[in-house]
């Protein structure tokens, strides 16, 4: 199993990354429709 504990998300024409923690149950998630992991 994969743990994250924190990401860092890249936004398309953004020049700076965001950190994001506590992604738990955003390693839970999926994407609407494709039902594709989110991470």
């Amino acid at each position: 199993m994969i743990r994250y504990d924190k990401v860092t998300v890249h936004f398309q024409g953004e020049t700076s990354p965001m950190v994001v923690r506590g992604v738990a149950e955003l390693a839970k998630s999926r994407f609407p429709g494709s039902g594709d992991p989110a991470l």
